[in-house]
């Protein structure tokens, strides 16, 4: 994959929506109708002698062009800022980052989040395994995945939707020996077939001062376990 600036995403192709759509047909007659317009005003003023012409007549006609381009100048924002509006509607943003488990915090996954306002459709996820990635350190051998070498797309993930893959306990990826820092590239694509790529540098020490206590819903989970095993009995 090409370099990258990191945790930026880029387009990689836009598809072309034609003339017809989001006003464009609108504005290409504008300009039209404003160089025909310029056009006719430049042949009468060939026909007409400096000396003849007054002030009186010289107004209008540069009215007409000032306003003529005052509206193009409008019609080219106004489509802008529609085509902006649209692909908020439908524009995913992926990120990858690393996490701590919402039931267990002390087991620390990697993330794939769309942050963004629309479905992100064939998401491929390719990881720079670590150096030191030793699968004893690791729950499921995460950087062996088909998934995480880019093998395998993501078929969706929906607007505020997120998909973890565990790496590991905490003190097992930190420890005097902290997991290397790791590259994540992401590609992948909207609703209407535009493509997208981006890469993320990920790094668990950041984790390294972070509270790994359970929330209270996990320790009542647990209490209740404990007493179901000892009715059991």
């Amino acid at each position: 994959m090409s370099q990258l600036r990191p945790e930026f995403r880029h387009t990689k192709s836009l598809k072309s929506d034609g003339w017809l759509t989001d006003g464009r047909l609108a504005l290409g007659i504008t300009i039209g109708l404003i160089i025909a317009l310029c056009v006719w005003l430049a042949s009468d003023l060939r026909e007409i002698r400096i000396s003849d012409l007054k002030a009186s007549e010289a107004v209008p006609a540069v009215a007409a062009v000032l306003i003529a381009a005052v509206s193009l100048v409008i019609s080219f924002l106004a489509l802008r800022e529609q085509s902006r509006m649209r692909q908020a509607g439908t524009d995913p943003v992926l990120i990858a980052h690393l996490d701590q488990h919402p039931d267990e915090p002390m087991l620390i996954e990697m993330r794939v989040s769309n942050v963004g306002a629309g479905a992100a459709m064939n998401v491929f996820v390719e990881t720079e395994r670590p150096n030191n990635a030793d699968p004893s350190r690791l729950i499921s051998r995460p950087f062996e995945a088909e998934v995480l070498q880019g093998q395998i797309p993501l078929k969706v993930i929906l607007q505020g939707g997120s998909v973890a893959y565990s790496l590991g306990v905490g003190h097992q990826l930190l420890g005097e020996d902290p997991l290397e820092p790791f590259k994540v590239n992401l590609t992948y694509q909207d609703i209407e077939g535009n493509s997208y790529e981006s890469q993320h540098g990920l790094n668990v020490v950041e984790f390294s001062a972070r509270s790994a206590s359970s929330p209270p819903i996990t320790k009542i989970w647990r209490e209740l376990e404990k007493i179901t095993k000892v009715l059991k009995k």
